[in-house]
């Protein structure tokens, strides 16, 4: 029979109590129940599709580059600009068989009519001195294709077989490129990579869950677990793709499974430790089942509620891109926490001690090394002077670090983010060989107003001063209209209506046309464009800026507005949580500020990594925004299982006493939990893309800060700084100075023959058990 506390009796709450009584009853229904639920969405709900669907999934129609765009095309009767380009490249010149056979391929589409996908083509080859942004002669043609269908997929595939007809040696045929080929590459390589990624963080997992509890059994229930979760999560996400039209990126499966996978090892690491510690203070497997289950139960919920509400704040973001993580990311969560809350204890009620075999755990047992320690650092941060200094320190340190976010920038590089041996990086590298780098993704000015075609002056001249602007290596105007239309063997009318209302420019930038250096030069183009229609004597036209360069800009500075009002809102859901479960406001503030700072340490160090070591000009617009608000939610996830333990033990000795006690056990499962989460993250990396990288590193690093410096050393020091204040304005917290009576003296329960539940290291936080009434 299960023995009682002076306080209830039983660990936790009535509530809590009560409700694990039924999870251990209903164990076996309850494992059934869920395996065949698995095993019924595997067999009758579809399966997760991810579906790159066009420029939608990067931006919203409302874009002001997208809108200058379709203006322009409605205005010209069709678009100038194509994301889909066929290149032909030869160092030492293509013949001129070749040239001819490329113009006559489109001159043959344009007599024809549309073929194969193919609308219409546009050859452009470089001619230095005649072609602007080109640097030799002859050495390199651009076929820009007008395709049919919008999606990413049908369009790159229409271009490669318009290619395809090219022999593509003899042609000298380098390949397809452009953004719209690049997005499609990247989604061939999210998915040839996702398998991989699925293995690593399995392997991760059984690795580190398994040294951890010494134990081939806890490997084994965690992924189990997480293979319950994964088929949940991926088969819901699809019956909602299917049902409801929801469509999702590639980019977001693999963070969906690494999360997913990382957020279920934590919840079962959190109640096998309470589950091992019951176990070695001499409990039977059903009592020890239910108490650690009673234990754990309220803050795995609340930590999990914790993470889910904190990504689903990325929905106010203005940038579809972002805003699909949210449903997704929580949906991932808010699964696994429902598994892991029902399933878990189930399996622990009912493999009791065989759930670590061969270490089964002993009444009695001696504390491993790694709790010795743990108790030696806790022995330090609950000293008032050497918690200061090691706060101190910490601060320091995590700031210093922080530093390099001042000079973060950021791009979407869809093409220079591509493995080098890929065809679309290929043959955008063979394209920028013969013209400037911005040819793979041109900018659009487009001038609009009363008679701006007929003068041709102003035209002209507005023109020479666009290609003075930094970053441009070349225009074409009005004045290439002769040369182009002598190239396509027709009047082509590229640049100015036949109404005379609106002229464009096509600008061709000598950097990478998506990344930050890019985005800059736009920011600065269209905040002088103005002044530059006034010089050139347009002062009463209007303008604009299309493209993709353009589209990205407004991106990036959509997502700049809202990292702040997302952070925000991120670290008001968490304060909300925290302020509930501890019933605190001064430790809730303390531990978010702590958490800020380690964010801020870790975008820190990716800016000092990728842009200042590495040479990227910037990061991936969604990396620091990503990584924030999961870090957030994930470092509020470790605050609740920290401090949680520590306020439950406050309830029956002093502050310093509980951190004393609570400490060793929560940064034990910490430490197992946070490895685990941030090897599953981590495992991003696997996928060659450089944006995946930019966050595998981003998400571990965060991780493993927050687990070795933030949760271990910083909180518990400012805890014992602050002291018994952190409680206010709630219940009043014993200060180390105050008496403790017998009843609260964790040396008195051992001298009464009493002892406590414990966690990895067997000697931890929970109410006293076998003390008399």
């Amino acid at each position: 029979m299960e023995s009682t506390s002076r306080a209830s009796g039983r660990p936790g709450s009535r509530t809590a109590y009560g409700l694990a009584r039924v999870v251990v009853a209903l164990r076996w229904p309850i494992l059934i129940a869920w395996i065949g639920g698995a095993a019924a969405a595997l067999v009758l709900l579809p399966p997760l599709s991810t579906h790159s669907g066009g420029i939608s999934d990067i931006t919203s129609s409302d874009n002001p580059a997208i809108v200058a765009e379709t203006h322009a095309a409605k205005a010209f009767g069709f678009p100038v600009l194509s994301r889909t380009m066929m290149v032909q490249h030869d160092p030492a010149g293509l013949p001129q068989a070749v040239v001819q056979k490329a113009y006559d391929s489109a001159k043959a589409l344009r007599d024809s009519g549309p073929k194969d996908g193919i609308a219409a083509a546009l050859p452009v080859l470089d001619v230095a001195g005649a072609v602007p942004g080109s640097k030799r002669s002859g050495t390199t043609l651009v076929t820009y294709l007008y395709t049919q269908d919008s999606s990413f997929g049908g369009a790159t595939r229409a271009a490669q077989r318009y290619a395809g007809a090219f022999d593509q040696q003899a042609d000298r045929v380098a390949g397809v490129t452009g953004t719209v080929p690049a997005r499609y590459e990247q989604t061939l390589l999210v998915n040839g990579a996702l398998p991989l990624l699925e293995v690593v963080s399995v392997l991760a997992v059984v690795l580190i869950v398994g040294l951890a509890f010494r134990s081939v059994v806890a490997p084994l229930l965690t992924l189990g677990t997480a293979a319950v979760s994964y088929v949940l999560v991926t088969r819901v996400a699809g019956l909602a793709g299917a049902r409801y039209g929801i469509n999702i990126p590639p980019d977001l499966e693999p963070l969906m499974v690494a999360l997913m996978v990382g957020v279920t090892t934590d919840y079962v690491v959190y109640f096998l430790s309470g589950l091992r510690g019951e176990l070695l203070d001499g409990q039977a497997r059903l009592p020890a089942a239910r108490r650690s289950i009673a234990t754990f139960s309220p803050i795995v919920a609340a930590a999990g509620l914790t993470v889910a509400a904190g990504v689903a704040t990325l929905l106010v973001a203005s940038s579809p891109a972002v805003r699909t993580f949210a449903p997704a990311m929580a949906l991932a969560v808010a699964v696994a926490l429902l598994v892991a809350l029902t399933l878990v204890p189930a399996a622990m009620a009912i493999l009791g001690p065989k759930a670590f075999w061969p270490a089964v755990p002993q009444p009695g047992a001696e504390r491993p090394i790694g709790a010795v320690v743990r108790r030696g650092v806790v022995r330090i941060v609950r000293s008032r002077l050497p918690a200061l200094v090691v706060a101190a320190v910490c601060v320091g340190g995590l700031a210093w670090l922080a530093l390099p976010v001042g000079h973060v920038a950021a791009g979407l590089p869809l093409v220079r983010a591509l493995p080098a041996d890929t065809e679309v990086a290929r043959a955008a590298d063979a394209a920028g060989q013969g013209f400037a780098a911005g040819i793979v993704a041109p900018t659009l000015v487009v001038v609009q107003g009363q008679g701006v075609g007929g003068d041709g002056r102003a035209l002209l001249a507005l023109e020479d001063l666009l290609r003075r602007e930094q970053h441009v290596a070349g225009v074409l105007g009005p004045k290439e209209d002769a040369a182009l239309s002598q190239q396509a063997g027709r009047p082509v009318g590229l640049f100015v209506t036949a109404e005379k209302q609106t002229a464009q420019f096509v600008v061709v930038l000598d950097v990478d046309p998506l990344d930050a250096t890019a985005v800059t030069a736009i920011d600065r183009l269209s905040a002088r464009l103005p002044g530059l229609l006034r010089t050139a004597g347009l002062g009463n036209a209007t303008s604009g800026i299309g493209g993709d360069t353009a589209a990205v800009a407004d991106v990036v500075h959509g997502s700049d507005r809202d990292l702040a009002a997302i952070l925000v809102a991120a670290l008001a859901v968490n304060l909300l949580i925290l302020v509930l479960v501890l019933r605190a406001l001064v430790a809730p503030l303390l531990l978010l500020a702590c958490t800020v700072l380690s964010v801020a340490a870790t975008l820190g160090l990716t800016v000092l990594l990728f842009q200042d070591t590495l040479g990227h000009e910037g990061l991936t617009f969604f990396v620091p925004l990503a990584a924030g608000v999961l870090l957030v939610a994930l470092g509020s996830d470790y605050n609740l299982f920290a401090v949680g333990h520590i306020w439950q033990e406050a309830r029956r000795r002093s502050l310093r006493e509980a951190m004393s006690v609570a400490l060793p056990r929560s940064s034990a499962a910490i430490t197992t939990a946070g490895l685990a989460l941030a090897a599953s993250l981590g495992s991003l990396a696997l996928v060659p893309l450089r944006q995946f990288r930019e966050l595998a590193f981003a998400l571990a690093v965060g991780i493993l800060l927050d687990t070795y410096v933030v949760r271990t050393l910083l909180v518990p020091s400012l805890l014992t700084v602050v002291g018994p204040a952190s409680g206010w304005p709630g219940r009043r917290l014993r200060s180390h100075e105050d008496t403790v009576d017998a009843d609260t003296d964790p040396d008195a329960d051992v001298n009464r023959g009493v002892v406590r539940p414990g966690g990895v290291d067997g000697r931890t936080a929970g109410p006293a058990v076998g003390a008399a009434p």
